[in-house]
C-alpha cells in the first residue's frame, strides 16, 4: 500500500516538473530567439523527441535530469522552480544572458551572427540548419539599434553597386535586421532589403509590394540588371539593412 502511494506521489511530481517545463519553453520561444523545440532541444543536447514528450505532459520524460538540461542551457530558468515549484521561474539576475541579441560584457556592444550572402541556400541565422556550421562566425558591433534580430551579411555581386554613394559593393559587409511587420507595411524604396527564398538570398530594393496578385517587385542599383517578381510564397524572410559596417577599399 505504502509502495502504492510512493509511485502515486512519484508520478504526480513528475506530471507537475512537466507542466512546468511546458511553461519554461513558452517563456524562452517569447524571450530570446529560440522559437521552436527544435531549437531548444539542439541548445540543451537534447532529442527533440523527448523534449516535445516532456512538454506535452508525459512524465516519463520530466526528468531531473532533462530539467537541469534545461536549465544549464537557458540559465535565467531557475532550477529549483522546474524540480518543485517553488520561487520564481526566472531568475532575474541571469535573465539578461539570452536576450533576442547577444549581449557582451561591453554595454555599448553587440555580438551579432556573420553569414556571407553566398552560402544563403533558404532561411538565413538564428541557428538554422541551411548555414553551413563551418561558416557560423560572429561580429562585435556597436548597440547603435532597438531590440531585434540581427544579422551580418557579406554581399557578392554587383547588382547594388552603380558607382555612387549609395553603391553596396561585392565584398561589403551590411548589418540587417529581421523584418518582423506584415509584407505591405514595406517601406517602398526607403529601404533595401535582403530577401530569402529557396533558390538564395539577395539584397534589393522593394519598389512595389502588390497585395492582389501577391508578388513584390525588386530592383538593383546597376542599370545592367532588370527588375524582377518575386511572388510572397516563396519569400521565407525579410531583412532590412541598416548600415553598411564593412565596405571594401578599391583602387
Amino acid at each position: 500500500m505504502a509502495e502504492r502511494q510512493s509511485k502515486r506521489k512519484t508520478q504526480e511530481e513528475k506530471t507537475e516538473i512537466s507542466g512546468r517545463i511546458g511553461e519554461a519553453f513558452q517563456h524562452i520561444r517569447k524571450s530570446t530567439e529560440y522559437v521552436t523545440q527544435t531549437m531548444v532541444a539542439e541548445k540543451m543536447a537534447e532529442s527533440r523527441s523527448n523534449l516535445s514528450s516532456a512538454i506535452n505532459g508525459n512524465p516519463k520524460y520530466a526528468t531531473e535530469g532533462l530539467a537541469l538540461k534545461l536549465s544549464k542551457a537557458f540559465p535565467q530558468i531557475n532550477f529549483n522552480w522546474l524540480l518543485t515549484g517553488e520561487g520564481e521561474m526566472v531568475d532575474k539576475r541571469k535573465s539578461h544572458l539570452h536576450n533576442e541579441v547577444i549581449q557582451v560584457p561591453e554595454d555599448d556592444y553587440m555580438e551579432v551572427e556573420y553569414v556571407p550572402l553566398e552560402t544563403s541556400g533558404g532561411k538565413l541565422g538564428f541557428g538554422m540548419d541551411e548555414v553551413d556550421e563551418s561558416q557560423r562566425v560572429t561580429r562585435l558591433m556597436p548597440r547603435e539599434y532597438a531590440k531585434g534580430h540581427y544579422l551580418v551579411i557579406k554581399v557578392y555581386g554587383d547588382s547594388m553597386d552603380d558607382g555612387t554613394k549609395k553603391a553596396i559593393a561585392e565584398g561589403d559587409e551590411v548589418l540587417v535586421r529581421k523584418w518582423e511587420e506584415q509584407i505591405e507595411y514595406i517601406p517602398l524604396r526607403r529601404k533595401l532589403f535582403v530577401i530569402t527564398t529557396e533558390r538564395g538570398s539577395v539584397i534589393k530594393q522593394i519598389t512595389e509590394v502588390n497585395m492582389k496578385k501577391q508578388y513584390i517587385k525588386c530592383h538593383s542599383f546597376n542599370p545592367d540588371y532588370e527588375d524582377y517578381k518575386i511572388p510572397f510564397e516563396q519569400i521565407y524572410q525579410l531583412f532590412t539593412v541598416e548600415k553598411i559596417v564593412n565596405s571594401k577599399i578599391v583602387f
